[in-house]
């Protein structure tokens, strides 16, 4: 890979990481948010003059309720943060692909509902573990939505799925409809060098409502090519 398309990728990884960051700490803040509200109402509540009686304990437990709840999906926010911060640890690494699916279904629901869509990661092919680069998978997943959601395909479900056989892995995104995902693609600087990166293969559908992504069992580290189709 050429310095320049270093550096291009670089700029591209660092907005993807952004892109996600930004969106999980606004998921936070907005459960700090309603936590603050519950958190005023019991104030309120407690300062009321009202009878110990079984209606008054019955809405301070809901208020102590939904609090709990709310904190509860803060920490899973989280929690899947940091499994994402983490995938950037080591360059190559062991990965089971169907836990991957989840973790980018759940990070990228936010910035998918964004443009219309609902991100849907259906049963396929279970315990499948290659040996790629973590982070640039999630990135190529990113774009491959991108993709997606830039060619109209974005009105309603979103659905990834999971195909594996003796020489790799498919991943398919499928939609309700589009007006041609190839022009998308173009305009995204990333994903060639991300297909080069990961050694895979990028399959539109002809009718624009999907594509599919191919990636190999096991990453051969000194051979890079860049496959789209």
């Amino acid at each position: 890979m050429q310095r320049e398309e270093w550096k291009r990728l670089y700029r591209q990884e660092l907005g993807f990481f952004a892109a996600i960051s930004a969106s999980v700490t606004h998921e936070i803040k907005n459960h700090l948010a309603i936590i603050n509200e519950q958190n005023g109402l019991l104030g309120d509540m407690l300062a009321m003059d009202a009878d110990d009686g079984p209606a008054y304990r019955k809405r301070l437990g809901k208020v102590v309720q939904d609090v709990a709840d709310q904190v509860i999906k803060a920490d899973g926010v989280v929690r899947r943060f940091n499994t994402f911060a983490h995938t950037a640890d080591s360059p190559v690494g062991a990965v089971d692909v169907a836990d991957f699916l989840k973790l980018f279904g759940e990070i990228s629901a936010r910035l998918a509902r964004r443009k219309g869509a609902t991100v849907l990661v259906e049963p396929g092919a279970e315990c499948v573990t290659i040996r790629t680069r973590p982070f640039e998978l999630l990135h190529l997943l990113f774009c491959a939505m991108n993709v997606l959601l830039g060619s109209g395909t974005s009105k309603g479900a979103l659905r990834l799925r999971l195909e594996s056989d003796s020489e790799g892995i498919r991943v398919r995104m499928s939609g309700n409809g589009g007006n041609g995902a190839a022009g998308a693609q173009a305009s995204d600087p990333a994903l060639a060098l991300l297909l080069q990166r990961l050694q895979a293969r990028l399959v539109l559908a002809s009718d624009g409502t999907g594509l599919t992504l191919g990636l190999p069992m096991e990453l051969v580290e000194d051979r890079e090519k860049t496959r789209i189709s």
